[in-house]
């Protein structure tokens, strides 16, 4: 029983560490920060979301994988970014 019990402890798949999306939100022209900009992240079928600082940076725990991140504020264009670990 115990060699069983070892065997399929083996086998099991490592769980995904959880990884932690850090960043600033500035202007393209002057990279002027960007405060009380919304960051959204969207990751296996969740969303999660959070605002800039008056520094214009945020900090996001987001599960492993892949996931695409946008930001946006009322009167700028918004951007969108795709983290893949994979490439």
């Amino acid at each position: 029983m115990y060699v069983l019990l070892l065997s399929l402890l083996l086998q099991q798949p490592q769980q995904p560490k959880p990884a932690t999306i850090r960043g600033r939100v500035t202007t393209a022209d002057t990279g002027a920060a960007i405060a009380q900009a919304t960051v959204s992240v969207f990751s296996s079928g969740s969303s999660i979301y959070a605002s800039t600082n008056q520094t214009g940076t945020y900090e996001i725990s987001v599960p492993a994988g892949r996931c695409s991140v946008s930001a946006q504020k009322t009167g700028y264009l918004r951007t969108n970014y795709i983290r893949d670990p994979t490439i």
